[in-house]
């Protein structure tokens, strides 16, 4: 009786192990091929480091982007500092004054040390070469050509910026002032502003400045 059960319980494993070997195998090969193919075709490669996954950037102003991070997370998160206001609808606080305090303390930091190029891990797409873009905004993958002519609006969008300040700022001001928090970008960077394609506001302040009409 022993003998005839175990020989039952071979019998049905042996089958399990051919169906597991010859159907389910191949199916799931399959469709881990089609879920590949499906979704190759919304990978797109970065146009800043060429798909290498590195580039020739700015160590000090990477541990300066660092330096703040990890601050605003242990200030926000573990010291809950209820000075910082999360503003409704997008992921950004009015910041308290400690923080804009010390947001200065390390760009005034990071402009005595100067930039330092090195070649390192492309800081814009993190290292991957190619990713996946999703847009938020439309719900929906990005194209390779949607993705290129997004970034260089971008590029195009701060040279401009750049342009129109040297006529009412010095020079040497303006990269700081893109990447200092703006109370009146609800403490945003002027960067981030262009990042987010939101520049009314930035074109609104620089007619401003450049007209001489007071806030």
């Amino acid at each position: 009786m022993n003998n005839k059960f175990c020989y039952q319980v071979a019998v049905v494993s042996a089958i399990g192990f051919l169906i597991c070997l010859f159907v389910l195998d191949p199916l799931h090969r399959k469709n881990l091929q089609s879920y590949n193919q499906k979704h190759k075709k919304v990978f797109i490669t970065c146009i800043y480091c060429k798909g290498t996954g590195e580039r020739v950037e700015d160590i000090n102003k990477i541990m300066f982007d660092a330096k703040m991070a990890l601050y605003l997370n242990k200030h926000l998160k573990v010291d809950r500092c209820d000075k910082c206001v999360k503003l409704p609808y997008v992921e950004h606080y009015d910041y308290c004054d400690k923080v804009n305090s010390q947001y200065h303390i390390f760009l005034k930091e990071y402009g005595a040390a100067g930039p330092k190029m090195e070649k390192t891990s492309c800081g814009q797409c993190l290292g991957m070469g190619q990713f996946s873009s999703f847009d938020i905004k439309t719900q929906r993958y990005l194209t390779q050509q949607e993705y290129e002519d997004r970034e260089r609006n971008k590029m195009k969008t701060t040279d401009e910026l750049k342009e129109r300040l040297k006529r009412i700022v010095q020079e040497t001001f303006i990269d700081s002032w893109l990447d200092s928090p703006n109370p009146a970008f609800n403490n945003k960077t002027p960067r981030q502003m262009v990042i987010e394609q939101n520049t009314n506001q930035i074109e609104a302040m620089l007619y401003r400045l450049e007209s001489g009409i007071p806030d």
